[in-house]
């Protein structure tokens, strides 16, 4: 089990730990791809990784459906990883197999999303969308159009999503949020709003809120059963946020990897995505104000190379 109180180790290359895990558990956005292509290094590393002997997964807090991911992971040139773990698959296999946190939500939804293409409930044949008006329960995954059934009506301001929660809200309907990220990198080093953020909306109503994503166990749980025989002491997490990658892994008693060049760039005063190396003395204060006193990632590394 990782132990979160003990000194971080600065790192040139995530080759540096080849000889300490069997498992690299990868974030996508911010640590391998922007959203639109892969970093620099990102694909040599994966492949040399693989060539080592090494097991490379990804766990995302991607809405979307796993096959998605695998299908840019083959395009960009990535190969095959062994697991695929994302919010939007567990949503899915969740409200599908009416997995027990899942198990009490009724039949209609009202789709908050990035588009109508990637609702991750649309081919499952328990479920229809519905206005909020008659919905059970509101399936958070973007922020870009609300869905009810007919044609999808484009949101265009996150704060237009206010009158929809405040409707949600006087019904008492649970979010089911596929994203937890409130943040996300853009391509061209600027960030981008997500779910998270919406879903923190919806909870300053008074809303209740069902995260499905890290830092939350069941994406952890499931990763997990799906290298069912490794110790947790050879498997190690690489991500960009403390907030969710970082603190995740700690919560799931896992060895982690902080990538400073991802969401948190500008809080540590350098570029994104081009593998600058941060102020140790600022990392450590970021540290303590996201994770507390005694808690830190076992590794930081200003990229994924």
């Amino acid at each position: 089990m990782a132990d979160e109180t003990q000194a971080v180790g600065f790192l040139n290359s995530i080759l540096d730990l080849v000889d300490r895990y069997d498992v690299f558990v990868l974030d996508q956005y911010g640590v391998i791809h922007n959203g639109s292509a892969p970093y620099p290094h990102a694909v040599e590393v994966v492949q040399r990784l693989r060539q080592a002997g090494k097991t490379v997964t990804i766990l995302s807090n991607s809405s979307k459906p796993a096959h998605f991911a695998h299908a840019r992971l083959i395009e960009w040139g990535f190969g095959e990883v062994a697991t695929i773990v994302t919010g939007g698959e567990m949503v899915r296999q969740g409200m599908r197999n009416r997995w027990s946190d899942f198990a009490a939500y009724g039949s209609k939804y009202t789709l908050m999303g990035w588009d109508v293409e990637t609702d991750v409930l649309a081919d499952l044949d328990q479920y229809d969308q519905a206005p909020i008006d008659e919905a059970d329960f509101i399936l958070l995954q973007g922020i870009n159009v609300l869905s009810t059934g007919s044609e999808p009506a484009p949101i265009e301001e996150v704060a237009h999503w206010q009158p929809h929660l405040k409707a949600a809200r006087a019904r008492n309907l649970p979010i089911v949020c596929a994203n937890p990220d409130k943040v996300v990198v853009r391509p061209d080093g600027s960030q981008g709003l997500c779910p998270g953020t919406v879903a923190a909306m919806y909870e300053a109503l008074g809303g209740q809120v069902h995260y499905v994503g890290k830092p939350h166990a069941l994406v952890y749980d499931k990763t997990l059963e799906q290298l069912a025989g490794v110790p947790k002491s050879r498997i190690v997490a690489v991500g960009d946020s403390l907030h969710h990658d970082i603190e995740g892994a700690l919560k799931a008693g896992l060895d982690c990897v902080f990538v400073t060049g991802g969401v948190h760039a500008p809080e540590l005063g350098i570029a994104a995505g081009v593998g600058q190396a941060p102020d140790p003395a600022r990392c450590e204060k970021l540290f303590a104000q996201v994770l507390g006193a005694d808690r830190r990632p076992t590794h930081v590394i200003p990229a994924f190379k």
